[in-house]
């Protein structure tokens, strides 16, 4: 509170100012003198006439302003009872502005209001713009004046968050982890080298969590400890809010993962699934089609976090495709990352590896190099049926990774022998007739790779010594030792075809087949 009067005091020399005085002083002085006089624990100014904004400071900085023009014959006394009466009003009217403050912040808290609400009180508050950022430093809301900005605000709004060299400044100089381990309003000075004016920061905090943080830029005055209480304020009724938006995103989150779930895996009924849909705001009949993002190198630590990221990043560009902003179109499984494309017309084979290709595009930045392969499912007429489009695109994204690597896009409709291979035969019996055919070349890498390039070039031995690069004479004497060692006769096309499911059937078992 403001200290009570002493005696009045004209400047003179600044280090005789006591405490609890009252500080006479010209208009001229009357700007300056104010914060000097809080700093100096003054308990008034009196001055002959003050500017309005002067008036308004010494409010906020809950020290009077007295004006008291001169007239000859007026008894010292009356100014003393008039500082008196000055001091006790300026206290009530700060009082007064607490309540007002914290009567209007405690009403966008109860109202259910937003952000918007917040900063625009809040600005009012303290008369200079103010922005709500999240902890990924996005811009959440403002208001105040577009003409107050400094340049590091402008290029915010460009930006649509704080700028990564700001945001690398900030962070050398310990200001963000000041705001999360203070857990209170931190004044920064004007970065010169960043044309950023003097702001105050305060975290939105909750508990442990961490949401983001309020900035006051200090372009109209520097705030006042009233505005510091004001923003600290502001900062937990942001926190309740954004808290608020949190619960109820993760509600709907939960709702739209039970719906894309049962989309995968589930048997619901088809009138079931449309009411869901409608319930949670997706297209009535909509038809789908899924792909499957499979990662070649994670740890079985490290992998479902990854595909979390993944499906992030993923259900962000489904839905900017769909401009919707509504909506789960991808979800992460223990192994994988699952994404549901909503169909489109009659779109080809090749339009959907071309979409395919761009997803990949889209979520490699954030799949720490995992040797990500996508599968594509064909399309499905309706919500319900998704589960078999799920099914191709994980047998196509498996097939494909361990035949063209990580990287590559696969859809099902191009597994042809594969989908024979894999779907229809137990693996016990296929290694076996792998074993029976070729089983007395393992190891052989030179006869393995001359055998596939044989049957690839449809038995043309001339086509396959070129693609092998070695004489004629070589690949006869080659292929001879593969009739050694098998006992196959290489001339019969049943005894070809035998070998060539053989070895498709090693390709799936090894990803590192040569081929």
């Amino acid at each position: 509170m403001t200290p009570e009067l002493t005696h009045l005091w004209t400047p003179g020399d600044p280090d005789d100012v006591a405490r609890g005085a009252a500080v006479v002083v010209t208009e001229d002085d009357a700007r300056s003198m104010v914060p000097w006089a809080v700093a100096h624990g003054a308990a008034a100014v009196i001055v002959c006439a003050a500017p309005a904004e002067v008036e308004r400071e010494a409010l906020d900085e809950s020290i009077p302003v007295i004006v008291w023009p001169p007239a000859a014959g007026r008894d010292p006394r009356d100014l003393k009872l008039a500082v008196q009466r000055a001091i006790i009003e300026a206290q009530s009217k700060q009082i007064e502005r607490i309540h007002t403050i914290h009567d209007r912040l405690t009403q966008v808290a109860l109202t259910g209001s937003g952000l918007e609400d917040l900063a625009r009180a809040l600005g009012e508050i303290v008369a200079n713009p103010v922005i709500i950022k999240s902890r990924e430093h996005r811009n959440l809301s403002f208001f105040g004046d577009g003409g107050m900005l400094d340049s590091v605000r402008r290029r915010a709004f460009a930006h649509g968050g704080t700028t990564p060299d700001v945001v690398r400044e900030l962070e050398r100089r310990g200001v963000f982890a000041r705001l999360r381990r203070d857990r209170r309003p931190l004044h920064l000075h004007a970065i010169e080298e960043l044309e950023m004016a003097a702001r105050v920061m305060a975290p939105i905090m909750m508990g442990e969590a961490y949401y983001g943080y309020i900035s006051i830029a200090e372009v109209r005055h520097a705030l006042a400890p009233v505005d510091l209480m004001a923003t600290e304020q502001a900062a937990t009724v942001a926190a309740l809010i954004l808290g608020r938006e949190q619960a109820v995103r993760a509600r709907e989150r939960g709702l739209r993962s039970s719906y894309v779930y049962e989309m995968l895996f589930g048997h619901e009924s088809l009138e079931l699934m449309e009411r869901r849909a409608e319930f949670l705001g997706y297209p009535a009949r909509q038809r789908y089609a899924v792909m499957v993002l499979r990662p070649a190198d994670a740890g079985p630590d490290s992998v479902r976090p990854l595909m979390e990221h993944v499906a992030a990043a993923a259900d962000a560009h489904i839905r900017q495709l769909q401009s919707r902003r509504g909506g789960l179109y991808a979800i992460a499984l223990e192994d994988v990352a699952v994404a549901i494309y909503p169909a489109q017309g009659e779109a080809s084979r090749e339009e959907w590896l071309n979409r395919a290709r761009q997803l990949l595009d889209i979520v490699s930045p954030v799949s720490d190099d995992c040797g990500l392969t996508v599968g594509v499912g064909c399309w499905q007429p309706e919500a319900r049926a998704a589960r078999h489009s799920f099914t191709q695109a994980r047998l196509a994204a498996m097939v494909g990774q361990r035949l063209r690597g990580p990287g590559s896009v696969m859809h099902y409709q191009d597994l042809g022998l594969y989908r024979l291979l894999v779907e229809a035969v137990d693996p016990k019996e296929l290694e076996s007739f792998r074993a029976e055919q070729i089983g007395a070349l393992a190891g052989d890498e030179e006869l393995l790779r001359t055998l596939r390039v044989y049957l690839d070039a449809r038995s043309n031995k001339a086509l396959a010594a070129k693609r092998l690069a070695v004489h004629l004479n070589t690949l006869k004497y080659r292929l001879q030792r593969i009739a050694d060692l098998t006992g196959r006769d290489l001339n019969d096309p049943q005894t070809l075809l035998d070998l060539h499911v053989a070895i498709e059937i090693g390709d799936l078992a090894s990803p590192s087949a040569v081929r």
